[in-house]
């Protein structure tokens, strides 16, 4: 949403530009073609960076929260790589290309945005990205006092007198009842 928000603004700095290229010939679908690929750009390098750093801030995380993080193997990355930006392309595109697809190429040359109201569009996508901001805040406020809660609430019981047997040990399969037997002696 903030992201096609800010080609919206872009774009309405750019509606000479637009206006020209229509004037000598472009075509609406030419038009869309040259802002998906200039979309796909910015979010092909942005996914790039993005495993990258993912790729560095791991054993950081992994560190600090004691659990154990796993990134994608290698195919799985190239999949990322070629799927995730023409998805995020294709539904980013829709609203800036289609809106500025639309423009009168003579109301354009003259930096005049003619019929065409990008206000509501960007009001409904600020509040959008203002919901799920606020969303995700509370789920990670929620998400943090509930690890708190775990790794302070007292358990009932003595961890230091809890017997444990690991069950994938065969030689501790056959002695069971032994064991078993064993135990129930103790006082």
């Amino acid at each position: 949403a903030n992201f096609i928000n800010l080609s919206i603004a872009k774009l309405t700095k750019g509606v000479r530009q637009i206006g020209i290229k229509k004037i000598l010939g472009s075509s609406k679908s030419a038009l869309i073609v040259d802002w998906a690929l200039e979309v796909y750009l910015k979010i092909f390098i942005a996914t790039v960076i993005g495993i990258i750093c993912c790729f560095l801030m791991l054993p950081l995380f992994s560190n600090y929260y004691t659990i154990n993080l796993l990134l994608f193997d290698s195919t799985q990355i190239f999949i990322w790589l070629l799927v995730f930006p023409i998805i995020l392309t294709s539904i980013i595109i829709i609203i800036p290309g289609s809106l500025f697809s639309q423009l009168n190429p003579f109301s354009a040359l003259t930096g005049k945005m003619g019929k065409l109201k990008t206000n509501y569009v960007q009001h409904i996508l600020l509040f959008f990205q203002f919901g799920v901001s606020f969303i995700l805040i509370v789920f990670t406020i929620v998400i943090v006092r509930q690890f708190q809660f775990m790794q302070e609430k007292e358990l009932g019981y003595n961890d230091a007198q809890v017997l444990v047997f690991d069950s994938n040990n065969r030689h501790s399969w056959k002695n069971k009842t032994h064991i078993q037997n064993t135990i129930k002696q103790l006082s």
